[in-house]
């Protein structure tokens, strides 16, 4: 089996100093830039998310110098590195985001052959149209079966609905008085259908692989993993139009 790597920004193995935004003694990053600040791996994903989020840039907390970042494939490594004057988000981020669909089509393929596995392992009936995995499994091989998102957490499957006031949550706007919205597959690029369901990050917008959404709709899951969806899931697949171009009332 093809061992897969999620995505994780590097550190330096030896507890230092408390980190500057959580104050937790943890292994401090290795700072791309000249800070003498201490910052753990977790919060410095988190201020990079926000920094592009809001700024369109990776900015460091501390000096306000600007990054461009780049992902390793194949150890799962995101890299910074000094964002030269004339360097926008625009040039580096199509990059980064075609590299880490490969990484997450890879996650999903290891997920579905170890959740094919699994399934065979505890005689399920693998010809039954819906297979529900909860009432075959214990509550710790579910755990081990939780698809993997790039940015080193995990997939939750949700409805489209939930989805929806999940982001009126995360940012901080009120999306019931929206008269249009969208939510897009970060694998195809395609529209979601409302009355579908999908897979999200459970970390929300807090990597910066992913600093305004991540989700990944019924088809591309079941095309990559090769598996069921647990829940009630429909299979209802993506259509064809970019988000841009196509948009749709609100049903509640």
């Amino acid at each position: 089996m093809e061992h897969v790597l999620p995505c994780h920004i590097g550190t330096d193995d030896s507890a230092g100093e408390p980190c500057a935004i959580c104050f937790e003694t943890r292994p401090s990053m290795t700072l791309p830039c000249a800070c003498k600040a201490a910052y753990c791996a977790s919060c410095w994903n988190q201020a990079m998310a926000s920094s592009v989020k809001r700024r369109g840039q990776a900015q460091c907390p501390s000096c306000r110098m600007a990054f461009l970042i780049d992902l390793d494939p194949d150890s799962g490594r995101i890299l910074f590195s000094k964002q030269d004057g004339g360097t926008h988000q625009n040039q580096w981020q199509p990059r980064l985001s075609k590299k880490t669909k490969l990484v997450q089509i890879r996650l999903l393929k290891r997920y579905g052959s170890v959740a094919k596995h699994q399934i065979a392992a505890a005689n399920v009936d693998t010809a039954s149209p819906c297979i529900e995995v909860a009432d075959t499994m214990d509550e710790l091989t579910l755990q081990m079966l939780k698809p993997m998102c790039v940015c080193g957490g995990f997939l939750e499957h949700v409805t489209y609905k939930k989805r929806f006031f999940r982001l009126n949550e995360e940012f901080g706007v009120d999306w019931n008085h929206r008269t249009c919205y969208v939510i897009s597959c970060n694998l195809c690029d395609t529209v979601v259908p409302q009355r579908s369901s999908l897979w999200t990050c459970e970390d929300g917008c807090r990597s910066v692989l992913h600093p305004t959404s991540y989700d990944i709709c019924e088809s591309c899951f079941s095309k990559h993993a090769g598996a069921a969806s647990q829940g009630s899931g429909s299979y209802a697949r993506c259509t064809a139009f970019s988000k841009p171009i196509f948009l749709f009332k609100c049903p509640w």
